[in-house]
């Protein structure tokens, strides 16, 4: 009885507390914690990080609510708020085997920008429209990296290699790394 009694206590104590909490923005200031602030309305395209923040070796960001993951051809990434710099694949290119990256993205709010890099320097921007982005293959390391201001996103790159698109990205069995 006083252990059922200590337990009800408890968890309205706690509901209590998270009431407060709530009431008073605290998880709204959580959400909003390291993020840039979204300064040209409607204009998804990046007002305040810049191309040196971007291509450069330090990445700074702050997410909220965020999930990636492999999806055998590519990968998600999904963010109920992103602002900053973040590294989300890297693959190693090898032979010159060419290889197509195309992308889907979701904004909802904010801005924001995917860029492909080969050996740390700028190749393109990778459309988001589901346009396929066809290179000339160079070998290297390739990095794809996602730029973001107060961006809710939800987005799903796709890369196809050799000459059968798309087929599954093999990887190197002692590091994991992708291998094209």
């Amino acid at each position: 009885m006083k252990r059922t009694l200590a337990t009800a206590l408890i968890a309205t104590s706690l509901a209590f507390v998270m009431m407060s909490l709530s009431s008073c923005g605290f998880f709204n200031t959580l959400a909003n914690m390291g993020q840039y602030e979204d300064i040209n309305g409607t204009d998804t395209s990046l007002a305040i990080l810049t191309d040196d923040e971007i291509f450069g070796e330090i990445q700074n960001y702050a997410q909220f609510g965020a999930i990636s993951g492999n999806t055998g051809n590519g990968f998600f990434y999904t963010a109920q708020k992103f602002s900053g710099v973040y590294t989300v694949a890297r693959f190693t290119v090898r032979d010159k085997k060419a290889f197509i990256i195309s992308s889907t993205l979701e904004l909802e709010e904010g801005n924001f920008r995917i860029v492909l890099l080969r050996d740390g320097s700028y190749v393109a921007d990778i459309p988001t429209d589901g346009t396929r982005l066809e290179l000339e293959p160079k070998d290297g390391t390739y990095t794809i990296r996602i730029a973001g201001e107060s961006a809710k996103v939800n987005l799903e790159v796709e890369i196809s290699y050799g000459d059968d698109f798309p087929s599954p990205l093999p990887q190197d069995p002692e590091n994991g790394e992708v291998l094209v």
